[in-house]
């Protein structure tokens, strides 16, 4: 009942997307230019927002990677248990798709092909026209680089023993730990390679078998 309601809701969605398309491509340079001027005028609120942001995020990233640590096992385990269960439905997607694919290919390209002269005289069009905007901003942004270049250099050459410093630290302090980590992970994949190769090598057969069918069947 869920499903059915989800469907026919995107199936609305869908429909009106489409026929408001002319609309929304008459109005899209407007729609651009008042995105491009609202954007501008909150740049220095956005800067302030990210450094606020970015301070609490820094703050917080000790805890963050804790919480992230402790629940990995749990999520990758939920991620293969998921993957395993949906790969039937997920194959017979796959080739529904491809099969559906083929079939509006031939739709497709001739409508592609057809757009294709209107697409680059638009685009022909477009860039010509902006041309001398383009170069002047690029010379804005290169003369604005020069610029603050110096206070660039000096900000990277500032930071640089820190940043150093704050890795050094953070791998001398644990390298203990990354040993032992590296040692676990070698052992547990020593321990594994019988298994695997078992897998791999019992597996050969229904591979080639699917391989060998599948030739057969595109000979006409």
């Amino acid at each position: 009942m869920i499903l059915d309601a989800a469907l026919q809701l995107i199936t609305g969605l869908a429909d009106g997307l489409l026929a408001a398309i002319p609309v929304l491509i008459a109005a899209l340079p407007e729609i651009i230019l008042s995105i491009i001027n609202f954007i501008l005028d909150a740049i220095p609120q956005i800067i302030e927002t990210g450094i606020q942001l970015l301070t609490s995020l820094v703050a917080a990233l000790p805890e963050i990677i804790t919480a992230i640590v402790e629940a990995i096992p749990q999520i990758i385990s939920g991620i293969i248990e998921a993957v395993l269960s949906a790969i039937p439905q997920i194959i017979q997607a796959g080739i529904d798709l491809l099969t559906s694919l083929i079939d509006a290919l031939p739709t497709i390209l001739d409508t592609i092909v057809a757009a294709i002269p209107v697409i680059i005289d638009g685009i022909l069009k477009a860039v010509l026209g902006a041309i001398p905007k383009l170069v002047q901003a690029g010379i804005d942004l290169l003369t604005s680089l020069i610029q603050a270049l110096p206070k660039i250099i000096t900000t990277i050459v500032g930071a640089v023993p820190e940043i150093i410093g704050g890795l050094l630290d953070a791998i001398l302090g644990n390298i203990p730990l990354l040993i032992q980590t590296g040692i676990e992970l070698l052992v547990s994949l020593v321990a594994a390679l019988p298994e695997i190769i078992t897998s791999i090598i019992a597996a050969i057969p229904v591979i080639i078998t699917s391989v060998v069918a599948a030739i057969i069947d595109c000979i006409p």
